[in-house]
């Protein structure tokens, strides 16, 4: 039995940010010329690259290039909806964990005990699981500003923006807002599977399909290998304290502190 405490970064500083940034330039780079070479190779970074084939780039095309390599790794390398899921999940009646454990299993191929990304990648409880965690602790809560544009914006036939006007959405508040989700404050897994169609994400975050990816195959698998629960040393109500009255919002959404029991079990 292993007692895990699970603390939030502050983020990178700036020193930070300018070695990653450089660390990615060069990366991209030596990417760029891989696929010179070899054309037909097919990576991630394919899809940046395409539309360059055969163009000499300018540094304003070099620009736009590294900032969508840098926005993909950090789009899908978020970490901090992991632990929020954690939170939810320790906190939640057994039963949602007893039926993701049952749906795990049932995925795999007979034999088969490793599991991959083509058989969770569908299971409606472990979709569930995510996107309700997102919608309560999405990694970008509040910054998310845009500029209309010079002849301004109409939302409705009654609802006018200005042009050149800072708006924003957060995410925060919308995702806990009475008027689009019953019960918003609640952790209800079932309601993106089993009352009606929730969202379709036909325009979304670059990094969206990997951090997907690094979700189900993360909590997955912790699901599936160990038994989860509060320490008993501490009560429920000093777990949501320590770790709602220390989250940040640093552009990301940080978590506090989050102390969780984790018991490997018996396959």
């Amino acid at each position: 039995m292993v007692c895990l405490g699970i603390l939030a970064a502050a983020g990178l500083g700036a020193v930070g940010f300018i070695t990653y940034f450089h660390h990615g330039e060069h990366h991209l780079h030596g990417t760029m010329e891989s696929c010179r070479l070899k054309p037909e190779s097919q990576i991630i970074a394919s899809s940046l690259l395409s539309p360059c084939k055969g163009r000499e780039l300018t540094p304003a095309k070099k620009r736009v290039l590294h900032e969508d390599a840098q926005l993909l790794v950090v789009a899908r390398s978020d970490t901090t909806s992991i632990v929020y899921a954690l939170y939810k999940l320790a906190l939640h009646p057994q039963k949602t964990i007893k039926e993701l454990r049952e749906a795990i299993s049932a995925s795999l191929p007979e034999g088969e005990t490793e599991i991959r990304t083509q058989h969770i990648q569908d299971l409606n409880i472990l979709n569930g699981i995510i996107n309700e965690t997102l919608r309560l602790y999405p990694p970008i809560p509040t910054a998310l500003w845009r500029l209309t544009p010079a002849e301004g914006v109409w939302i409705d036939e009654e609802t006018y923006i200005p042009g050149n006007v800072v708006v924003s959405t957060p995410h925060y508040v919308l995702g806990r807002s009475e008027d689009l989700y019953e019960r918003p404050d609640d952790f209800i897994p079932e309601r993106w599977y089993s009352k009606r169609e929730m969202i379709k994400y036909e325009d979304s975050c670059v990094g969206r399909p990997l951090a997907m990816l690094n979700l189900r195959m993360t909590l997955a698998k912790l699901i599936h290998t160990y038994d989860i629960s509060l320490p008993s040393s501490m009560t429920t109500e000093e777990v949501q304290a320590a770790m709602k009255g220390n989250m940040k919002d640093n552009f990301a959404l940080m978590p506090g502190q989050l102390n969780l029991i984790f018991k490997r079990r018996e396959q």
